[in-house]
């Protein structure tokens, strides 16, 4: 996640140059980050103050904190839900129906509706192996449209229960939508049946294209994905369709960057009241520190309420409808 006010607040000192300087705030100076730092920020060669890398944990923590309170804004609408789709976890077959272990990887193709700013966020992998003894299989996550292996790791299966975390986000493209296979080796694990899964949508009434389809990935051709709606399924992924606050923050960097600077200044003079260092920088004038600390936080929340108006209405956008991808058909080509 690329922070886009890193480089247009600066540090004097430690930054080339910038939009806005944090030496400008009353209270702010290179001295005081530099002296916020513990040895283990320092390094011998590039940063023997660890100036520049307790800047950069501030930085982090600002955009970090930036987020959360845009997050808070517009949350006080009661219509606004980041999570525009989540696919349902689904139930074993009953009765117990076995899918015998099988020379591809078995998994989903997942797809959801278009909108700006937004994600297809894959969570995790569930599915339950039906076995005596642990193994090892291989996870793989493909970009069917980009034609690109996103993930590829061995992963332990125990007996019983399996909950594989994936941490894949896809940034939905201009006017396209994303196709996402995820899948398992099964050469050796062999899976309970489940349900088919769904998606459960909450900013529209029908589907549109929303779609998990089962899918399988065969080895022996190298042929990516071939998916049918009468094909079992012995897999569950865990996906979220998202707006994203932080992919649309760049478009308001030039609005955004005064309140940034401010809410750097009070994260810094927080630093400053919670550093176990006693210089003249860090202990000096703690009540006024206080006091300018609770100011620049008001001043940032002041300066964020307008911008953050603007971006609901932005993240709010209805969706659009895409071409479904219900014929699902081979997808040439070598992704692993």
């Amino acid at each position: 996640m690329t922070n886009p006010f890193r480089s247009v607040i600066g540090l004097r000192g430690v930054d080339q140059t910038a939009a806005l300087w944090i030496n400008d705030l009353p209270g702010m100076s290179t001295e005081l980050v530099e002296d916020l730092s513990v040895p283990s920020d320092k390094t011998e060669d590039d940063d023997p103050t660890g100036v520049k890398s307790v800047w950069e944990r501030l930085h982090r923590l600002c955009y970090e904190r930036l987020i959360g309170e845009i997050e808070i804004a517009i949350s006080r609408d009661d219509h606004f839900r980041p999570v525009l789709a989540r696919t349902q976890t689904p139930q074993p077959v009953y009765p117990t129906a076995e899918m015998a272990a099988a020379s591809h990887y078995t998994g989903l193709v997942v797809s959801c509706g278009y909108m700006p700013d937004s994600r297809l966020i894959l969570h995790k992998m569930l599915f339950l192996a039906e076995m005596e003894a642990p193994t090892e299989a291989d996870l793989v996550v493909i970009d069917l449209r980009a034609k690109r292996l996103l993930l590829k790791e061995s992963r332990d299966i125990e007996p019983g229960l399996n909950t594989l975390l994936l941490d894949v986000s896809t940034q939905l493209k201009l006017m396209g939508t994303p196709l996402v296979f995820v899948g398992i080796d099964q050469r050796n694990l062999p899976l309970w049946e489940l349900e088919p899964v769904r998606w459960q949508t909450y900013a529209r009434q029908d589907e549109g294209p929303y779609r998990v389809q089962p899918a399988a990935y065969t080895l022996a051709d190298n042929r990516p994905v071939l998916a049918s709606d009468v094909m079992p399924t012995g897999v569950f992924v865990d996906a979220t369709h998202e707006r994203t606050l932080a992919d649309v923050l760049e478009n308001y960097q030039a609005e955004l960057r005064t309140a940034y600077l401010y809410l750097l200044g009070s994260i810094t003079l927080t630093d400053k009241l919670a550093s176990p260092n006693l210089t003249l920088y860090t202990a000096s004038n703690r009540m006024f520190t206080d006091e300018l600390e609770n100011r620049f936080l008001s001043d940032a929340r002041r300066l964020l309420a307008p911008v953050a108006r603007r971006m609901y209405a932005d993240l709010t956008d209805s969706l659009v409808d895409r071409p479904d991808d219900s014929d699902l058909r081979y997808y040439r080509g070598s992704y692993v």
